[in-house]
């Protein structure tokens, strides 16, 4: 077993996540998973910041129709935005458990954020999530003007499964000649790396994220239960990354899938593309709902926020 070196408070942030979401949670069935991580995620909600306006939409899609969240800053004026897909193993999570987060980068990146509720596994398995992503996508560039959205300053982002989606969005966007996406902030992301990685074997039993893990969500969203070749799916197996939109890409130090962002970075910059790398120290997966209880996970999302503001905000 490995040793992971916490501070006070983000000990103290593990051991309240296994209150609600413990080391069994990931083997459960997927309604009871969804239970489990709705309450952990409503034990570190916040309060909208104050000028956020919140509407609920939805948008047709291949599978019925894509609900999603537009959170708005003050202003009239077209704003960059951010297509947010949130994580959870594309097995949990949904509007609401990154609700408070979404809330708060529209308000300190001072941008429109859009969250997408996609489908879920195993009820809907690969390439469902990523179809309705993709929909979600082609259909905000083509109607920026109705969520008072600039269309020249669109990105996507989002945290684990939501990071490994967001990559792929950029990659085919690239390949189908649009939509223009000029920015990609990825946090924590599974890109498939190699299991020679490594973090996997370094973190394979770290804490709220274990390789063990990783290996159930795989059973319950990708066919025969492993990440197939194409790069949607798999960002690392893109033979050119040529062209992607700048990326800001944070990860974990004790985390399984840490060493995934390392490489998609060094990818990325290898092939020309503007990337800002941060490896925050001493944090573990899933650290963005810490970012009120511990400081080391609110520098890093200081650091989100900044990055977000600067490539699709309003002085970009």
């Amino acid at each position: 077993m490995s040793t992971y070196i916490l501070d006070t408070e983000m000990q103290a942030f593990v051991e309240r996540c296994l209150a609600d979401f413990d080391d069994d949670s990931a083997f459960q069935g997927a309604e009871e998973q969804r239970r489990r991580y709705g309450a952990l995620c409503a034990t570190f909600d916040q309060a909208h910041p104050k000028g956020i306006s919140v509407t609920n939409d939805s948008i047709p899609g291949d599978g019925g129709e894509i609900a999603i969240r537009i959170y708005r800053p003050e202003g009239t004026h077209p704003m960059g935005c951010l297509l947010f897909f949130h994580g959870g193993g594309w097995v949990v999570g949904n509007l609401d458990t990154h609700d408070s987060v979404t809330a708060e980068l529209a308000h300190r990146a001072g941008i429109v954020v859009i969250a997408v509720d996609y489908r879920l596994a195993p009820e809907a398995v690969y390439p469902a999530a990523h179809e309705d992503c993709w929909r979600v996508t082609e259909f905000v560039s083509a109607n920026a003007g109705t969520y008072g959205v600039d269309p020249a300053h669109i990105g996507v982002g989002g945290d684990s499964a939501g990071a490994n989606m967001s990559a792929g969005m950029v990659r085919r966007a690239r390949d189908r000649g649009g939509p223009k996406l000029c920015a990609q902030i990825l946090m924590y992301g599974a890109f498939g790396g190699d299991r020679s990685l490594p973090s996997y074997t370094e973190c394979a039993d770290a804490p709220l994220l274990s390789t063990a893990d990783l290996d159930a969500y795989h059973h319950f969203y990708w066919p025969e239960g492993q990440l197939p070749g194409d790069a949607l799916a798999r960002p690392l197996a893109a033979e050119n990354m040529t062209g992607l939109p700048s990326a800001f890409i944070q990860a974990a130090e004790y985390d399984p899938v840490r060493d995934d962002s390392v490489e998609y970075a060094r990818r990325l910059e290898a092939a020309g593309v503007s990337v800002e790398l941060h490896v925050e120290g001493g944090l573990v997966h899933s650290y963005l709902r810490a970012r009120h209880v511990s400081k080391r996970a609110g520098d890093a999302f200081t650091r989100i926020c900044e990055a977000t503001k600067r490539l699709l905000g309003p002085d970009q």
